[in-house]
């Protein structure tokens, strides 16, 4: 934080301006398509609004701590409870229904509820099975799909570790200098430093993940 104030070529005053940018700023990254968090989580986090900077200035990172885990349950939970809805063979998608989907998050307001969060994923589903049909998929086969897409998710989620979280909310405050400015974490760095080098020394094997599977 102390580089950016002061090696920066573009000053930022550091004030509870700066504050309510970085938690909106953060949140949006979190979740830009305002797809898991509840009105009622974004009014919780709002406590922080004036206080980002002050926090910042005392190495606290808590918030951006806090925030993740909150949209890292909600949104497993969400995920968990997608796969099941797929898997159920009671479950039928009406596609004679006339109904529309707003995608675009900054279009929609943050979920009132859990019921409205209900009736936004019964539709996001209801479109990917849509466009899944349409690109000559057995309904079967696109079923299998959304909950493979599903489980790589709730995998990813799972995985991100403390030095992940640090970096997306460190980066959520570089970014209000300009868009090229950012952290890397260790292992950041070093996947970065071996792109830029184009050198790796290892025994020609590569680790990947299919399926869940390694």
């Amino acid at each position: 934080f102390d580089r950016l104030a002061t090696r920066h070529y573009r000053g930022q005053v550091i004030d509870d301006d700066l504050s309510k940018r970085y938690l909106e700023h953060y949140i949006d990254q979190l979740d830009p398509t305002k797809s898991y968090f509840l009105q009622a989580d974004i009014d919780e986090f709002s406590q922080w609004q004036t206080q980002l900077d002050d926090l910042a200035k005392r190495g606290d990172v808590s918030p951006g701590f806090f925030m993740f885990n909150r949209l890292r349950e909600r949104a497993t939970a969400q995920l968990i409870a997608n796969i099941a809805l797929l898997e159920d063979a009671e479950t039928v998608f009406d596609y004679s229904l006339d109904e529309t989907i707003i995608l675009d998050g900054d279009k929609r307001n943050w979920l009132a509820s859990a019921k409205d969060a209900e009736g936004l994923w019964r539709k996001r589903l209801k479109d990917s099975m849509i466009r899944l049909l349409l690109n000559d998929k057995e309904e079967t086969d696109a079923r299998e799909l959304l909950v493979k897409r599903f489980s790589t998710q709730i995998t990813q989620y799972q995985q991100r570790d403390s030095q992940d979280v640090f970096q997306l909310y460190v980066n959520a405050l570089a970014g209000l200098y300009d868009p090229h400015t950012a952290y890397y974490s260790p292992r950041t760095t070093e996947n970065f430093n071996i792109n830029m080098s184009l050198s790796l020394e290892g025994i020609g094997a590569q680790l990947t993940t299919e399926d869940d599977y390694t």
